[in-house]
């Protein structure tokens, strides 16, 4: 038996799965699993190849020591890839229903498409950035890909105990079977007393990249213009929020950031699963492309909410859409922008297409659509670089950026698997090339890093593009060459833009926005963004600051600390002291203080205020007016602390009360000292 008996036999049980009903497809998998420990069959051919990084586990692995009496799935995988993307949930379940002490052993193998993905460094990264757990072996030289005749990604093997090359399944498309092979093999395995609960090698979840910082792999970036300037609205991808900023740095609003999820609701509340795209409607209103929720959220900058309006959390698998709302599921969008005041343009990542949002009635390329409706407008759904004067004829791979000319004439995309960058005619929908590719439309690795015309020109896995009408020019993410580049859309020559600066150096940077003569860089591995001049090209990273009231102001929030201060019916003065100290897995952000607020009843006077060092502590002195006995007031300071846990940064208000009560033997002078600890 060779590896080709092993593909047709996996072949044959997804085919023979597909056509019986699903009771039966336990006794079927049974059957099969038996029928290939019974056959005399291929092993694992060789063993990790010597001298390979591996990521998230202490030493390398070997089939015949560490992971013998374990059944094993191989992800192949490369991390540019969204089919990829989507099976790391699938695993993930997977792990959390069989441990390493049940006998299951998930390893990532990663095979690079492009040459920026052959970097440990690089893999590294992404293996954070995806929150992968399992342990990843970097097999930059694709040599179990070859010994075992892997032929696309994803692709999933799956290994018995003693090395028995079990089933191959690929494509994204097969988590039941996946699930019910693997909980069967466990227990077949084990009634034969093949099943070893050993552990593996220590486990140690990489996370070079989680230093505390406002940003952590922040993806796409827009801007919209104000009566006051522009605001900025940055996808801060890794923290799952979003960030609204104006143009001196200053976090105006925080929006989500409480670990992953899909939750509707005040900015607070809401929740986000690594949002990408971001675009403005008008300076109130955003829509976010929340990518691993497969779902479209509107932001409501007036009301502080946010609500869901496409998709319901759930990866959907069709190529024409046409459902309104929730009821449509999406598939990873990746990117927004505005086609007209009724249309949304949607870069649909994981099916391949361009699609769209309508918010009223819409005749678009020749269809109406009602309002509310969400579908497919221009991609066939096979991955590939083909241009077509009929949009649904054309073939996208894996379009990552959006960019609409000021005139409203042209579509920008930036085609990520096909290094390519594209044209769509907004007036017919029109597919045609601009630069990057090759001539055959199945050719997705023609890429590299070559300035020049059309076809000259040798791109890798650009994520944005932005058009810029100060210059005229379209300006690209080459994202795996680590550069930004300007695209000449006329004469379609593309030159990489050199820059000047102190801050020249980005690192797989993928967003990206224009507004008057400035260009903002979301430099996603580096953890900032970037402000250039086009100008002059010159470059320097934007510094972003908390402002007060970056969260939403609640007056009535429930006291952390609560005193009582008694004062004389003449009235007299109160000495105000206030301290907060943070436990030790807290870091208070070094460039933004702690701000006080407090609201003084009338005919108080505040005649001293100081503040101590990051704004923790706040002295005050207060005149008292006179009162009687059955008079009494209430203070409410709140100090808004911002500060870093868990590499995750935000704000936190916190609320005292201070109650004053009036005796006619109390002294006229009265000192309050309140000291509180914050801990999470």
């Amino acid at each position: 038996m060779d590896l080709v008996d092993i593909f047709e036999i996996s072949s044959m049980l997804i085919e023979e799965l597909s056509t019986q009903e699903q009771t039966f497809h336990t006794d079927i998998v049974k059957k099969f699993i038996g029928g290939r420990i019974n056959t005399k069959g291929i092993v694992i051919p060789q063993e990790f190849k010597a001298g390979l990084d591996w990521i998230n586990v202490s030493k390398t692995l070997t089939f015949k020591k560490d992971l013998k009496g374990k059944v094993i799935v191989l992800d192949f995988f490369t991390y540019c890839c969204i089919n990829c993307m989507h099976i790391l949930p699938q695993l993930k379940s997977l792990e959390h229903k069989f441990t390493v002490e049940d006998g299951l052993v998930v390893i990532g193998v990663h095979s690079p498409k492009f040459s920026n993905e052959r970097s440990t460094d690089n893999v590294r990264a992404a293996v954070e950035r995806y929150e992968i757990t399992h342990p990843v072996v970097n097999d930059h030289g694709e040599d179990l890909w070859s010994a075992l005749g892997i032929c696309c990604w994803p692709t999933l093997v799956i290994v018995g105990p003693n090395g028995e090359l079990l089933l191959y399944l690929m494509g994204e498309s097969h988590e039941k079977l996946l699930h019910l092979f693997v909980k069967e093999a466990l227990t077949i395995f084990k009634e034969r007393g093949q099943i070893s609960p050993h552990p593996i090698p220590e486990i140690s979840v990489h996370n070079q990249y989680r230093q505390p910082s406002l940003l952590y792999f922040p993806g796409k970036v827009c801007t919209v213009q104000t009566l006051s300037g522009y605001l900025l609205a940055v996808a801060d991808t890794g923290h799952h929020r979003i960030l609204i900023i104006d143009s001196s740095g200053n976090v105006q609003h925080i929006i989500g950031g409480n670990g992953s999820g899909l939750e509707d609701g005040s900015f607070q509340e809401a929740k986000f699963h690594s949002p990408q795209g971001l675009v403005f409607t008008d300076p109130l209103t955003l829509y976010v492309a929340d990518t691993e929720n497969h779902a479209l959220r509107k932001v409501d900058l007036a009301a502080g909410t946010v609500e869901t309006v496409v998709g319901d959390g759930q990866q959907g698998d069709d190529m024409v859409g046409g459902g309104v709302g929730r009821h449509q599921r999406l598939s990873s969008p990746w990117d927004l922008a505005v086609l007209s005041p009724t249309t949304l343009l949607v870069a649909m990542a994981g099916c391949h297409q361009l699609w769209a949002y309508f918010l009223k009635d819409t005749v678009l390329w020749k269809k109406a659509y009602a309002s509310g409706v969400c579908a497919a407008v221009a991609g066939s759904g096979r991955e590939e670089n083909r241009n077509n004067s009929y949009p649904q004829r054309a073939g996208f791979a894996q379009p990552s950026g959006l960019t609409i000319t000021a005139d409203g004439q042209q579509i920008y995309v930036a085609d990520s698997e096909s290094s390519t960058i594209r044209a769509v005619s907004c007036d017919e929908g029109k597919v045609t090339a601009v630069v990057g590719g090759m001539v055959d439309p199945q050719n997705l690795f023609a890429f590299g890093d070559k300035d020049g015309c059309g076809l000259e020109v040798k791109l890798q896995h650009p994520l944005r593009v932005a058009w810029s009408e100060h210059k005229q020019l379209l300006y690209v993410c080459d994202s795996y060459n680590h550069k930004v580049k300007a695209v000449n859309t006329g004469s379609h020559h593309c030159s990489t833009v050199t820059l000047q600066g102190d801050s020249v150096t980005f690192n797989e940077p993928g967003g990206l926005c224009a507004i008057d003569n400035l260009l903002y860089v979301a430099d996603t591995n580096n953890h900032c963004i970037k402000i250039i001049n086009v100008d002059n090209y010159y470059v320097k990273v934007m510094p972003l600051t908390f402002k007060s009231g970056s969260q939403k102001e609640t007056k009535e929030l429930k006291p952390v600390k609560e005193v009582q201060v008694t004062l004389n019916t003449t009235g007299g003065v109160l000495e105000l002291r206030l301290s907060v100290s943070v436990s030790s897995n807290i870091k208070p952000l070094p460039e933004s203080p702690a701000v006080w607020n407090l609201a003084l009843p009338e005919g108080w006077k505040e005649t001293r205020s100081e503040t101590g060092e990051q704004g923790l502590e706040r002295r005050l002195t207060l005149t008292v007016p006179s009162g009687d006995l059955k008079q009494g007031w209430q203070l409410r300071p709140q100090c808004r602390l911002f500060y870093c846990h868990d590499n995750l940064c935000s704000a936190k208000v916190l609320s005292f009360l201070v109650s004053v009560d009036y005796s006619d033997s109390a002294p006229s002078l009265a000192e309050c000292d309140i000291e509180y600890l914050f801990s999470l």
